[in-house]
């Protein structure tokens, strides 16, 4: 082979490898926290739905509403058009407040509710969950490669591929009734094997960042916005009463509007995959216990 071809080829796949290692190390920011391609179609989805939304009632939040809301059931027991966004845990209160952000500003929605599992005080922060939901405009050109790798980079790609090895793309990129299907079969419910302790010490102590936030901004722009904790396992909430109470007084601290301070506790047999996801035969009924419990601050208006 001619020294110059031989030249080129070591100069190119050395230029590959450091790029690669690069790109390897600006996207170090985010990959600890990756995604699963699930919920990037559904964030797709929920961005669509957000671009066309015309008023009413917005409802923003994780699985928990996901699984437990019916938009269109909701729109008829409330009088008003429901548009339920609901992300994932993943996401948590940041993209919630990037998303009503969005939806006031581009939209003029004023009533929101906002509903997450009885877990969420527990996580981290949602770092790339907030990066992935904010406008554009105000993500920087890093960000904005940092997003780009971790949407395509090596371990989405891989997990993509493994997934669709496993199971058709579809049975994971569709939803059913507006919402990510729950696993099924023997296995779906091995977390009812033993009940455990959300414990208060387990409470993040920044965790309050991006409510407050959300607050704020209510509060500023004058909307109406509730707060609801999703159905849980009642196992769990008798060894918890500690945490339910203490999760309660965050809220009341900060002067927020928890609709249900005693979340929805259910048999196991009413719950599906999760011990904060209903049972998708009972979303009719669950729909129309939030729908009841939200009515009353829908009557005097933001």
């Amino acid at each position: 082979m001619p020294r110059d071809v031989t030249y080129i080829i070591v100069l190119l796949g050395t230029f590959a490898v450091l790029a690669l290692a690069s790109l390897l190390f600006i996207g170090e920011g985010i990959r600890g926290d990756a995604l699963d391609p699930s919920q990037y179609a559904l964030l797709h989805n929920r961005l669509n739905k957000l671009a066309h939304l015309e008023g009413g009632i917005v409802m923003l939040g994780d699985s928990s509403l996901g699984n437990s809301v019916d938009e269109t059931l909701f729109s008829s027991l409330t009088g008003q058009p429901a548009h339920n966004l609901a992300l994932t845990g993943s996401f948590g209160y940041a993209g919630s407040y990037n998303l009503l952000r969005r939806a006031y500003k581009n939209h003029g929605v004023r009533v929101f509710l906002i509903m997450n599992t009885l877990e969420m005080m527990q996580r981290d922060i949602a770092q790339t969950g907030e990066v992935l939901t904010r406008p554009p405009g105000e993500r920087s050109g890093y960000e904005t490669l940092q997003l780009g790798l971790h949407n395509y980079g090596i371990e989405t790609l891989w997990r993509i591929i493994k997934r669709r090895i496993n199971k058709p793309a579809a049975a994971y990129f569709s939803f059913e009734n507006d919402y990510i299907p729950q696993r099924t079969g023997a296995d779906s419910q091995k977390w009812t094997a033993k009940p455990w302790v959300l414990e208060k010490s387990a409470i993040k102590p920044g965790k309050t960042l991006y409510l407050r936030k959300i607050l704020a901004y209510c509060k500023a722009h004058d909307l109406v916005c509730l707060f609801a904790h999703g159905p849980y396992w009642e196992d769990v909430c008798k060894t918890s009463r500690s945490y339910i109470e203490d999760v309660a007084s965050i809220f009341r601290h900060e002067n927020a509007i928890l609709i249900n301070p005693q979340p929805f506790c259910l048999a196991a047999k009413k719950l599906g995959d999760t011990p904060d996801h209903i049972n998708p035969r009972l979303k009719e009924k669950s729909t129309k216990w939030y729908a009841e419990l939200v009515k009353p601050y829908l009557a005097n208006g933001p």
